[in-house]
């Protein structure tokens, strides 16, 4: 009998099949082998680093982050594309947008979840990924899943006495999604004369861009006076150092 985590996870994301790993890693290596004879479609941009343990990949033109739907198109013929349904936490991807054009190109979708489990885009794409990290959405510090309509050979490796923490976490879920939905409001107001990337679309964390050094050390400031982490031209953006991420999933 499925434990209460699993069942939430099932009635979340509309999946029959739900497999608890002890991290991301784990999971996508038992994925990428499972599907070797498939190419997969990475995005180059705000990415888990777990992505890259496909054994054959080819890089997904993105925009912070936000999938390009031209370079979809041109791409994700008979590929499997793995898609972070909310950019490193900035912005909600228009997965209806990519299932669209994937349908079309024979494409399967792996939609990362780890950022928009409470939202309707979380049920979309043939299969479901996600992490329990200390710096997700769920925030256990420990383990991922993954989901899917069909039973797959998956061998789980999570640490049952975990379970009733992790279901625990799940019933906290909607506070902290909302907790997070008012402080990301709350911050956009306060630093709406910066210049916030994706500022139109649903997320958690966010990036401003800063143009001088008088900018950077005032957004830095603001952060440090309300206790928000912060990181200074993150890593999972290919270039451009004038940007800084207010990392709220981490609160």
């Amino acid at each position: 009998m499925d434990d209460k985590a699993k069942i939430i996870l099932k009635l979340m994301l509309e999946k029959k099949h739900v497999y608890l790993f002890n991290s991301m890693e784990e999971a996508m290596k038992q994925i990428a082998n499972i599907f070797k004879y498939k190419t997969f479609l990475i995005p180059d941009q705000c990415y888990h680093p777990s992505y890259r343990l496909a054994e054959s990949y080819n890089e997904l033109k993105t925009i912070y982050g936000i999938v390009d739907t031209k370079d979809l198109i041109s791409k994700c013929q008979n590929k499997m594309l793995i898609v972070n349904g909310m950019a490193s936490y900035l912005a909600e991807q228009s997965i209806d947008v990519s299932l669209e054009i994937c349908k079309e190109k024979n494409c399967i979708i792996i939609n990362d979840v780890s950022g928009t489990l409470t939202m309707h885009s979380a049920r979309l794409g043939d299969f479901a990924i996600g992490s329990f990290d200390k710096e997700s959405l769920l925030n256990l510090g420990y383990g991922a899943f993954f989901a899917s309509n069909s039973e797959l050979n998956l061998i789980e490796n999570f640490d049952k006495s975990k379970l009733t923490e992790l279901y625990e976490k799940f019933t906290e879920l909607d506070n902290r999604v909302k907790y997070l939905a008012w402080l990301n409001n709350k911050v956009k107001t306060s630093l709406k004369g910066y210049e916030l990337m994706h500022k139109d679309r649903r997320g958690i964390n966010l990036l401003v861009r800063f143009d001088s050094l008088m900018e950077k050390r005032k957004i830095i400031k603001y952060c440090d006076k309300n206790q928000l982490p912060y990181t200074v031209s993150p890593k999972y953006l290919k270039s451009n150092p004038n940007l800084i991420s207010i990392d709220l999933v981490k609160k």
